[in-house]
């Protein structure tokens, strides 16, 4: 049955990820515009930077960015944007995590999901968190890794998870998963060749990095890792307490989500336990569980929503496992039924998407593009600007530099922040113009109301776009 229905299963899947690419074009998040913008440098020729001259990699994906800026430079011509190259890098990379979802499970399972796995993988919420970041690309190598292990194609598994690291560094999990699988099951180490493969492709980026930036990993690792130190996300676990919002920003949906997934799991354990003893099950659940190991309770970072995105892809096979023991307990599979629920998860799939493209593009956008926009018609040439969120103002803004305070290009501003020194940063990089939330802005930057700061910056405008206003302070004179 799996084998007939394979056709329409990837017609609905390859049509619902078109839908998907292009009502979530409205979703354009600021750390999307980070790697954007350090495409858009490199495919001009001005190196891998975020501001000029400044050899600094806040990028966790070298390979996302590389493809940005190859894909930019080959397309420019065709009038093709970098925003837009990373929305249709997204959408093809759902496409192939959507197929190696149905091919993973396509004549491994005692009750038919495959057909129905991939459908169920693009209804689930999180998939929004992510739209813009590296997130689906990794993911795409990620389940080709998986996929490429489990037919023994060591080789090209190994090559598929190189790809992964330099998509995402944290696959090294799937990577230390796999090795270890691989060792306890054949009870011998991998042939030379796929740690050979795998190194070639790494090691590259790792000599660059460290030749370049003078540093083998991003910025983004040890700065996203201390920001939970400065309490602007809370205290405690606060990745963990970021699954209460981590659907849609919804406590409610985020509630019903998990309550559904914990449910389809407790149904699997009490049916049909068999399924999870599965090998590629298995595998999926250990790298699930690593993860959120890992990230709850030994990295603990500021709870960004496409973190959680990864859970989409057991939350999926578990949930659809327990469709699957419904229907073959209580009903007898046919073509036909198998199509209606098809058919049904489908337009499921639409709700989402269709929802999204009734709503207005995301409001800090708008906002920030409106602010990039008055900077490049009444900034100085030279003149840097001071903002907490650097994506969209740092590929918009064309006249001089971004000073992030945050920390993110300018890790040196971490712990002072850490040590509540708000002024550090305006003392040490005296910005031209600051950019804060208006009529109330963050903890970090309340000192605008201070006299201290009043002294030292005017009121230039107060932008209203996006349903939401920004203050822009300038330097006197």
């Amino acid at each position: 049955m799996t084998g007939r229905l394979k056709p329409l299963t990837i017609f609905l899947f390859t049509i619902l990820i078109v839908i998907i690419t292009i009502s979530y074009w409205k979703v354009q998040q600021d750390d999307a515009y980070i790697f954007y913008t350090y495409a858009k440098n490199i495919s001009s020729g001005n190196g891998y930077v975020f501001n000029l001259g400044d050899k600094l990699n806040a990028t966790t994906s070298p390979l996302y960015t590389l493809l940005l800026a190859l894909a930019s430079f080959i397309f420019k011509s065709a009038g093709l944007s970098i925003p837009l190259i990373g929305h249709l890098i997204g959408g093809i990379s759902l496409w192939f995590i959507s197929y190696f979802l149905f091919k993973l499970f396509e004549d491994e399972q005692s009750i038919p999901i495959s057909i129905f796995l991939p459908i169920v993988f693009l209804i689930n919420p999180l998939l929004k968190n992510a739209v813009g970041m590296e997130t689906f690309l990794n993911l795409a190598f990620v389940m080709a890794s998986f996929f490429y292990y489990k037919k023994e194609n060591y080789l090209t598994a190994s090559i598929c998870s190189a790809l992964a690291v330099l998509s995402r560094f944290d696959s090294m999990l799937v990577v230390l998963i796999l090795f270890v699988d691989f060792i306890f099951t054949k009870k011998k180490l991998p042939e030379y060749k796929t740690f050979l493969i795998f190194i070639l492709i790494t090691l590259p980026w790792f000599i660059f990095s460290k030749i370049y930036f003078g540093s083998f990993l991003p910025t983004t690792v040890s700065i996203k890792l201390n920001q939970h130190q400065t309490s602007f996300w809370g205290s405690g676990l606060i990745f963990l307490k970021g699954f209460e919002t981590a659907f849609l920003g919804n406590k409610i949906i985020s509630f019903a989500a998990i309550t559904l997934f914990a449910v389809s799991f407790l149904l699997i354990f009490l049916k049909r336990k068999s399924l999870l003893k599965e090998k590629t099950t298995k595998l999926i659940l250990i790298w699930s569980v690593v993860y959120f190991v890992v990230y709850s309770f030994i990295l603990n970072p500021p709870s960004y929503g496409w973190y959680y995105t990864p859970f989409a892809i057991i939350m999926s096979l578990i949930i659809t496992q327990a469709i699957g023991i419904i229907f073959t307990d209580f009903f007898q599979w046919t073509v036909l039924k198998s199509i209606s629920i098809l058919v049904i998860l489908f337009f499921i799939g639409l709700i989402l998407p269709v929802r999204n493209i009734k709503g207005h593009t995301t409001s800090k956008y708008e906002n920030y593009k409106a602010v990039a926009y008055w900077l490049n018609q009444n900034a100085e040439n030279n003149s840097s600007v001071a903002i907490d969120e650097i994506g969209v103002l740092g590929f918009y803004y064309n006249n001089g530099k971004i000073i992030d305070i945050l920390g993110l290009v300018n890790p040196d501003i971490v712990p002072h922040l850490v040590d509540k020194d708000y002024f550090w940063y305006i003392n040490q990089y005296k910005p031209d113009y600051i950019v804060t939330d208006y009529p109330s802005p963050p903890e970090y930057s309340k000192i605008v109301f201070s006299n201290n700061f009043k002294d030292r910056y005017s009121t230039s405008i107060i932008i209203k776009a996006g349903n939401r206003e920004t203050i822009i302070f300038a330097k006197r004179k």
